[in-house]
């Protein structure tokens, strides 16, 4: 019985902690909702639509996860890395940009295969890469999904 009652609260305290642990602010969740002025305008681009500068700047973090922005000529380049997997199946996507007016917000979905999911053995290095206007408004990743957390730039040292 008393194993019983420390596993239930082992995995409240779990649940818990993990619940609080990915909730973004309640400022975020609101514009999330948010239509019309909020929302940020994008376009996804395809690699080889894009600049060679904005190409080597690419291929040089597909294989880690990791969120990266940088202006090249008069766009504001937005790229979200996956990082090596074995199989196919991992999914990245850039869903949404939205400006608070005092910063920007990127939503990132992560997919990963499920269970009963046909995968190939292959090395997959999924990414997702947008533009927006160019602005000096800093930059802050959520995500949603399969994943907890979008790494940047700044977190691995990676400038």
């Amino acid at each position: 019985m008393q194993k019983s009652i420390i596993a239930a609260l082992i995995l409240i305290l779990a649940a818990l902690a993990v619940g609080c642990g990915s909730s973004p602010p309640l400022e975020v969740k609101s514009l999330r909702n948010a239509q019309g002025p909020g929302n940020v305008e994008f376009t996804r681009v395809t690699y080889d639509e894009l600049p060679q500068e904005i190409k080597g700047w690419v291929d040089a973090t597909r294989g880690v996860s990791l969120a990266r922005e940088k202006e090249f000529g008069r766009r504001r380049y937005i790229l979200v890395t996956y990082g090596a997997h074995p199989t196919t199946g991992y999914t990245v996507e850039i869903t949404r940009v939205e400006s608070s007016g005092a910063k920007i917000y990127v939503t990132v979905k992560f997919t990963r295969p499920t269970d009963d999911q046909f995968v190939t053995t292959k090395t997959t290095k999924p990414y997702d890469i947008v533009y927006i206007e160019p602005s000096p408004l800093p930059m802050e990743f959520y995500p949603i999904g399969d994943e907890f957390h979008v790494p940047t730039e700044e977190e691995k040292g990676v400038l």
